[in-house]
């Protein structure tokens, strides 16, 4: 199924705008940087960087629908969290059921957003509020270092060495911080890349810690940096 097709049922739907067709992972990437968008339409096999690889390995703001030829990576792709998952060739009937279901999930959480979250835009693109207890704390994105999952909080470190509790999860925080700066290494950290020192075989320093890489990140870690 081409995306010839995909575009065709896209300009269908009365509530789906297309904002862009990308080739490759890496150059999705840095359209997302710049351009919020709330649903990703992502072939499992992609050149650079595979679909799923850029899922587990990348904050991916917005609902994620794979479309692909190859059933047996469902499971995975649901346990990553997406949405929904269409076999080709896709009937227009299918496309229509799946984004209506993301349609109505995006409602729910828009309903949700505000009373649920620890973590606030301040109108400035460079910063963020975290809630940590009573406090609440702006923080310049670019100073984060890293994040380690402790139970249900973060810990939040800066390059100054402060440090954040923060009660949230991967989801909020995938949402909220820039795409292309953070990706996930462990199934408990979050690292930015622009404060990674030096890359050994199964680990990465990170403003002098050491933080684990697990197997199933390494290949798209080490594709990305």
């Amino acid at each position: 199924m081409s995306s010839g097709i995909l575009e065709d049922y896209i300009q269908e739907v009365s509530f789906l705008e297309l904002r862009g067709i990308f080739r490759d992972a890496v150059s999705a990437l840095d359209f997302l940087q710049t351009e919020p968008v709330d649903l990703h339409f992502l072939d499992i096999h992609l050149p650079k960087l595979k679909g799923l690889d850029l899922i587990r390995s990348f904050h991916i703001a917005g609902q994620v629908i794979v479309t692909t030829a190859y059933h047996e990576y469902a499971i995975e792709g649901y346990e990553l969290g997406i949405t929904d998952y269409l076999l080709k060739p896709i009937s227009f009937e299918r496309f229509l059921k799946g984004v209506h279901r993301a349609k109505e999930l995006f409602n729910y959480k828009r309903s949700c957003r505000g009373t649920d979250t620890n973590i606030y835009a301040t109108g400035d693109e460079e910063a963020l509020f975290f809630k940590s207890g009573t406090l609440t704390h702006k923080v310049d994105v670019n100073d984060i270092t890293y994040l380690e999952k402790t139970g249900n909080y973060f810990d939040l470190y800066t390059k100054s060495g402060r440090k954040i509790i923060i009660r949230t999860n991967f989801a909020d925080l995938f949402e909220k911080l820039p795409a292309r700066k953070f990706f996930r290494v462990h199934k408990s950290f979050i690292v930015a890349a622009r404060h990674i020192e030096t890359i050994e075989s199964n680990y990465i320093l990170v403003n002098k810690k050491r933080i684990p890489v697990s197997l199933s990140f390494k290949d798209a870690v080490m594709k990305t940096v």
